[in-house]
């Protein structure tokens, strides 16, 4: 009885774990940047391999993300996007929802000769809003300058009509 159990345990472990021991790293690194950027219509760069999790949800884990876009760029970030398992059953990959977790978020200064770079920035919010949105500790800064005009800001949007609420220390 306790080798049946034992070998229960084990099976569950591999096939919790088989998805993340097929993918190449580097293959799967590379879709997901392309998959991001053309989503966030912005260049994005993930510094580490990504991490798989079924339990409790599904989801993909990012660490040291990088996002340039035009006027705007996100630096230092972990993401973790929750997956939706009935649209990858079908063959889709659809996100649930969005963490943006300790982002460097640089936005540049708006001015008069330049208006787009404050539209291409608020572009880029309307397709992340497809989902709802949580970023936390993050640091904004305007224009050139290196201290952030906003540190510790927590925010958690949703274009549902779930609300949406920002704090900032």
């Amino acid at each position: 009885l306790l080798a049946i159990a034992a070998a229960i345990v084990v099976l569950g472990a591999l096939l919790i774990s088989a998805p993340a021991l097929l993918i190449s790293t580097d293959a799967a690194r590379a879709r997901i940047e392309t998959q991001l950027s053309a989503w966030f219509g912005a260049r994005v760069r993930v510094g580490a391999p990504p991490r798989l999790s079924v339990l409790p949800r599904l989801s993909l884990g990012l660490d040291d993300v990088s996002l340039e876009g035009r006027g705007w760029s996100l630096t230092d970030a972990r993401l973790t996007a929750r997956l939706d398992l009935s649209a990858l059953l079908g063959g889709t990959t659809r996100l649930a929802s969005l963490a943006i977790d300790s982002p460097t978020i640089r936005i540049a200064a708006p001015s008069e000769g330049r208006p787009q770079a404050a539209f291409a920035a608020g572009r880029a919010l309307q397709r992340i809003l497809r989902h709802p949105l949580t970023v936390s500790n993050a640091s904004v800064a305007i224009g050139e300058t290196q201290e952030p005009v906003l540190r510790d800001m927590t925010l958690r949007l949703a274009a549902s009509g779930d609300g949406a609420s920002i704090r900032s220390a």
